[in-house]
């Protein structure tokens, strides 16, 4: 075989590689939904998630990750990537962005009832970790917590998630779409 003769055959395989996996795309419509609205599209399937490890829920980091995912017609997660990020403790944040990243990508869905047509959505969820919740609240507590422990635990979450909480999220998709950018803080 001539060189020429080669680099055609080489040239056509490319082509079709990148045609076939344009019309795959085309063939999945995806929709930009809010975190607030997942649950009417998807839903996770449990036991999918890695434990926090005791250095990164102790390594000083404080606050919150979002991070923004596709979830496919199969339930299966891509394109995970930290969207927004509200966090204390700078060189040690990257360990919580890599856990939150590594949790979403672990994570498989299932369809909502609603969803009957399986349709893939790109949206976002958020990691916490607050310290203050790890420690006793009082020397002497009980090993399990309380009600108003967990009330307070809920609170404080809520606080932290504030941050990296997203009303907008398709609009900021769209501007990122539209500004040609590769998506969420730098």
């Amino acid at each position: 075989m001539s060189n020429k003769t080669i680099r055609s055959t080489v040239l056509a395989a490319i082509a079709v590689f990148l045609f076939s996996n344009q019309l795959q795309a085309a063939n999945e419509q995806v929709r930009v939904v809010p975190a607030s609205e997942l649950e009417q599209w998807w839903k996770v399937v449990p036991g999918h998630d890695p434990e926090l490890s005791i250095d990164i829920a102790q390594a000083g980091v404080e606050g919150c990750v979002a991070v923004a995912f596709e979830i496919h017609g199969d339930g299966r997660v891509s394109n995970e990537r930290v969207w927004r990020r509200a966090l204390t403790n700078i060189p040690e944040s990257k360990q919580f962005e890599q856990f939150a990243l590594q949790t979403m990508h672990q994570r498989h869905f299932i369809p909502a009832p609603t969803n009957t047509n399986h349709d893939a959505v790109y949206t976002y969820q958020v990691f916490t970790n607050t310290l203050s919740l790890l420690a006793d609240p009082m020397p002497g507590a009980p090993p399990m917590p309380t009600a108003s422990d967990r009330h307070r635990a809920e609170r404080q979450g809520e606080q932290d998630e504030a941050p990296c909480k997203m009303s907008d999220f398709p609009q900021q998709v769209q501007a990122m779409i539209n500004g040609g950018k590769t998506g969420g803080q730098p």
